[in-house]
């Protein structure tokens, strides 16, 4: 049994993945995370030529293969944490000096990109960090260009209560609470997708998550 110091230091490793612990750490997220990114990206239909955007890549492991099954798609990747940013840029080192891909580091709030700058966005189980949701969907609203579409992708709360170590700094949500992070006035409700898989969880367990996909498109 985990003690309470071990739960929190878990937490604060999901949510900002740091030193070798975090490398470690971002390996298992990386292919626990697989499944549920994957879906995010097909969610999105992503088409050649188009600029895709994703938060909270972690290792990025998973860019590669997924620019090789997507031609003339143009991937950037945004983190908060220094020490994924840096692996990354080694992961995918061959895509970036093909220019197929860029890794940035920004505070969470402030994006490095002009406006209008992508066709797709996508987080995957990034939302639980975010401190006001509405208005951080609303800024990168403001990142797609018209038809744009924007995708979170993330575990129900009724799932991720039962891990111990959700209970440290973790927002934990449902679908129709997600549902309500984006201004309908600029975004539309374009396709609700769920699913369950079974993982291995962050503490050793196996379990069966239960996730949605939820996106939307810029009017």
């Amino acid at each position: 049994m985990a003690t309470i110091d071990e739960l929190k230091r878990l937490a604060a490793q999901l949510a900002h993945p740091s030193g070798e612990e975090g490398l470690r750490l971002a390996q298992m997220m990386e292919e626990t995370n697989y499944g549920m990114t994957k879906q995010a990206w097909h969610a999105l239909s992503v088409q050649p030529g188009q600029h895709v955007l994703e938060l909270g890549h972690g290792n990025a492991s998973h860019v590669t293969p997924f620019l090789a099954a997507n031609s003339n798609v143009h991937y950037s990747g945004l983190e908060i944490s220094t020490s994924m940013h840096q692996l990354a840029m080694q992961v995918n080192q061959a895509s970036i000096v093909s220019g197929r891909a860029d890794f940035r580091l920004y505070d969470g709030q402030e994006f490095p990109y002009p406006l209008a700058s992508f066709s797709c966005i996508f987080a995957v189980n990034t939302i639980y960090f975010i401190d006001d949701p509405a208005t951080f969907t609303t800024k990168l609203s403001g990142l797609l260009a018209k038809n744009g579409k924007l995708a979170f992708t993330f575990a129900t709360k009724s799932f991720m209560e039962m891990l111990p170590f959700t209970a440290y700094g973790f927002n934990l949500y449902e679908q129709e609470d997600v549902l309500r992070f984006a201004d309908p006035d600029v975004l539309t409700l374009h396709s609700i997708i769920r699913d369950k898989e079974m993982v291995l969880s962050k503490n050793g367990d196996e379990v069966e998550r239960e996730f949605v996909t939820i996106v939307w498109s810029k009017i």
